[in-house]
């Protein structure tokens, strides 16, 4: 049996690990307004806040290029943050009233490029929660949108949006993410 392995393919006991590469904060390509608040409804005030999370996988690159797609993830969010100009914000709790409130301040979204060690074949897919723990965008208070863009071993991606449930709802973040 040849000691070496295949790009492609991760021994059947290899730990799965992710490495987080760069940070970067993207903010509203041409933010026309001036910051301003937006109080929460009394329905999400009674909800409470809590991360929602949407995972995308892919298969390897067309360009193999992971760097030049997490550019170009940067630079068309950059314009869709012009359309939803609260993902841009921040959540903070107004002083008079205790209550969280949306402040659209164009903050930015946090995006997070990551690495594993093995190709997206070597994921469980049946326990996607207890595999993807710790690994896959935590949630950072002060930016309710983070994205993370992950690369495998096999040349996949994953990408994930993680919202904060106070910036809207399955519509709102569904039509973000197609915009």
């Amino acid at each position: 049996m040849s000691d070496i392995l295949n790009k492609n393919e991760a021994p059947e006991n290899q730990k799965f690990e992710v490495t987080f590469s760069r940070k970067s904060v993207v903010k509203a390509l041409n933010p026309s307004l001036e910051p301003f608040s937006i109080t929460l409804s009394n329905l999400d005030l009674l909800s409470g806040r809590f991360p929602v999370t949407y995972l995308y996988f892919y298969r390897k690159l067309e360009s193999d290029n992971f760097k030049a797609f997490v550019d170009a993830l940067k630079n068309t969010l950059a314009q869709v943050l012009d359309h939803y100009y609260p993902f841009a914000g921040q959540i903070v709790q107004n002083p008079k009233t205790s209550e969280p409130e949306i402040i659209c301040d164009n903050n930015g979204a946090l995006v997070i490029e990551a690495h594993t060690n093995i190709p997206l074949k070597s994921l469980d897919f049946y326990n996607l929660n207890e595999t993807l723990q710790e690994k896959v965008v935590s949630v950072e208070p002060d930016f309710p949108l983070q994205i993370q863009a992950t690369e495998y071993t096999c040349g996949g991606i994953s990408i994930a949006f993680t919202f904060d449930h106070a910036l809207g709802d399955a519509t709102s973040f569904g039509n973000f993410i197609a915009s």
